[in-house]
């Protein structure tokens, strides 16, 4: 527990080496260096339990299933979004064909009127076809 009082009363500005029983200040010019004292699997960072590997496997695990959370989501509402514009396409395209059958009723009808009434005409005045 002693290392754990060098810790905090550097306010976690250092890390603590296991293997040399030494805290050391963090080297913030390459990501490389950063523990240039001491094996990645040796440093203590700032409690005292938390192993700098171990948090950089979790952090790394947790940021990959964040990412694939949030790529899941944007598949899935991708996808339902296309589902929604096909089924949106499909009862436009249905109402289209039910207003042309409906169309295509009506002149059919008045068609037959127009025949219906040209017949009148004919056999009022005894014209033949």
């Amino acid at each position: 527990l002693k290392y754990c009082e060098i810790i905090e009363t550097f306010n976690s500005m250092c890390y603590w080496c296991t293997s040399l029983h030494s805290c050391h200040s963090y080297s913030f010019n390459n990501f490389d260096t950063y523990f240039q004292y001491c094996d990645w699997a040796d440093a203590k960072w700032k409690q005292c339990f938390v192993n700098v590997r171990g948090l950089i496997i979790t952090t790394t695990i947790f940021v990959a299933l964040l990412l694939m959370a949030i790529i899941s989501f944007f598949l899935w509402y991708e996808i339902r979004r296309q589902r929604v514009k096909k089924e949106a396409l499909k009862k436009k395209v249905a109402e289209e064909e039910e207003r042309s059958i409906i169309r295509q009723h009506e002149l059919d009808v008045k068609h037959e009127e127009r025949k219906k009434l040209t017949d009148e005409i004919r056999n009022k005045y005894g014209i033949a076809e």
